[in-house]
């Protein structure tokens, strides 16, 4: 079900996603357990769709919640923590919180750096994140230097003509 919902969201069809997440979400909660790795994932899933739906302020709340309970759970310096971090970053973003959004970003790329490599492409994605955080606070030099490490990372791991790296 998970997977079909990823298709859908792939393919634009966001509420049918949204629909299917919710139905994952609530089988995981009865058989696996409020905070079961496997539940909260479906959970950061769910608020990764609000977000697509412009239902950030849904977004927000879900994916904080996830992040406290990974923090319990799963622990701090933990891909699935992250890749959280990175996702409520964006949040932030969309919802004009830049500064906050900054500051998860960049603690998305340093446990992602630490656990994964400076190479892994989830650190590339979260130093994307920052990067267009960086631009939208205005901080250019910071940006420039980030997407040049973005742009010549995804050049060097996907190739120049992934849709990724373009």
């Amino acid at each position: 079900m998970e997977s079909l919902a990823w298709l859908h969201h792939e393919l634009g069809e966001l509420s049918s996603a949204r629909d299917l997440r919710v139905t994952v979400l609530e089988k995981y909660q009865i058989l696996q357990g409020e905070d079961d790795p496997r539940t909260l994932q479906a959970m950061d899933h769910l608020g990764n769709t609000h977000r697509a739906l412009g239902q950030n302020k849904e977004a927000q709340e879900m994916l904080e919640l996830v992040l406290e309970k990974q923090r319990k759970v799963i622990g701090e310096n933990h891909p699935e923590t992250a890749r959280t971090l990175s996702s409520l970053a964006l949040t932030y973003q969309h919802l004009g919180q830049l500064n906050k959004a900054q500051e998860l970003a960049m603690s998305a790329v340093e446990i992602y750096t630490q656990l994964l490599g400076e190479d892994h492409p989830q650190t590339v994605w979260s130093m994307d994140i920052l990067a267009n955080i960086y631009c939208e606070l205005g901080q250019f030099t910071e940006a420039d230097h980030q997407y040049h490490i973005v742009v010549d990372k995804s050049i060097r791991i996907l190739g120049e003509n992934h849709p990724n790296t373009l």
